[in-house]
């Protein structure tokens, strides 16, 4: 999955002025990729979680059943076991933490894109409707 990164270019005009190329359009697309990317990378920890569970139980099993049904449980063979054991467990909570900042992070962008919309798109609407290519300074309409 690739990162999002908004594309902007920066155009030189006149006296040490610039003008940047990014519209609110372009704003929502990038909010809206990253809320997609942040949920389907949710689903991917929360998948990885349910095999690293089953990838535990699988070992604890392994280990019960030399130890019971075949007799062997050396002192290292049941450590290293056992350190296993604690290594995918450790994963297990990362990833789990992994996929709760994942869905916050969807969330947040998907709060900021309503955001965005409610409060950006009445101007963005008003500028187009007007003609204008950008929307004139509130310094420009203050009496």
């Amino acid at each position: 999955m690739e990162p999002v990164i908004p594309k902007f270019t920066v155009t030189k005009v006149a006296s040490g002025r610039h003008m940047t190329d990014i519209t609110l359009d372009d704003v929502c697309r990038s909010l809206d990729k990253l809320t997609t990317q942040g949920m389907d990378t949710h689903d991917d920890c929360e998948s990885l979680v349910k095999s690293g569970r089953r990838l535990l139980s699988v070992v604890q099993a392994m280990a019960d059943d030399l130890a019971e049904d075949h007799n062997v449980g050396s002192k290292e063979l049941m450590s290293a076991l056992a350190e296993v054991a604690n290594e995918i467990s450790g994963l297990i909570r990362h990833v789990a933490r992994m996929a709760k900042a994942c869905l916050e992070a969807a969330e947040l962008s998907e709060a900021e894109e309503t955001a965005m919309n409610r409060d950006h798109r009445p101007v963005a609407d008003a500028t187009v409707d007007a003609g204008l290519l950008t929307p004139s300074a509130r310094v420009h309409n203050e009496n």
